[in-house]
């Protein structure tokens, strides 16, 4: 018993009121900087972006807070800001989360021949699961991504050899650029180039 007790708040209690979150997206990762703007929310206040609290939050003073955002799953979520005696404020649909863009960094084996065939992975961070994978303008035959962090290819067969850029889409929509990862050759190999098990 007792564990809530109401009370009514008196006629000059100044409620919290947020009226802008910025920026207003970021990653699903979190660990961005954000900063909530409005007006009353106290000395202590806490903050929430959809049910995840928000990490390391300061008051700037009393209409302003900054912190990181929490990571979270992808879509709209309101922003809340709750003071020490117990008043919200509430911002509906204020921050936009999204699945980060895919980043190639790394390819190995970088040089293949113009025939083709060849399984080439690529290490670096975002990849989706059904991502398509292109050597300059030619798709990449049979992508698969094991993991957000590494994904693999067969080359397409090309007509002209030389460096071509590796570009990983995501069903998305979001891309990423490695120039130069990879490099065609009409040249027979001394030794056959090593394979991706």
């Amino acid at each position: 018993q007792g564990a809530f007790t109401y009370y009514v708040p008196s006629d000059d209690t100044i409620v919290p009121k947020l009226t802008m979150v910025d920026p207003d997206g970021g990653s699903t990762l979190g660990s961005e900087g954000i900063a909530l703007v409005g007006s009353a929310f106290g000395a202590d206040p806490i903050a929430f972006l959809g049910y995840n609290e928000i990490v390391a939050l300061e008051a700037v003073d009393n209409q302003t807070l900054t912190g990181l955002t929490p990571a979270h799953k992808a879509g709209l979520v309101n922003a809340v800001v709750t003071r020490e005696d117990g008043f919200s404020a509430t911002l509906k649909a204020a921050y936009a989360y999204a699945a980060p863009p895919p980043t190639p960094e790394a390819v190995f084996p970088t040089l293949g021949h113009i025939d083709g065939g060849l399984t080439v992975a690529v290490s670096g961070s975002g990849f989706a699961s059904g991502a398509q994978v292109f050597l300059g303008n030619t798709e990449a035959n049979a992508v698969h991504v094991p993991a957000p962090g590494v994904l693999t290819f067969v080359t397409p067969p090309v007509i002209e050899p030389g460096p071509r850029t590796v570009k990983v889409l995501n069903p998305d929509g979001q891309s990423g650029e490695l120039a130069g990862g990879f490099t065609y050759t009409d040249q027979a190999f001394a030794d056959p180039p090593p394979e991706i098990m």
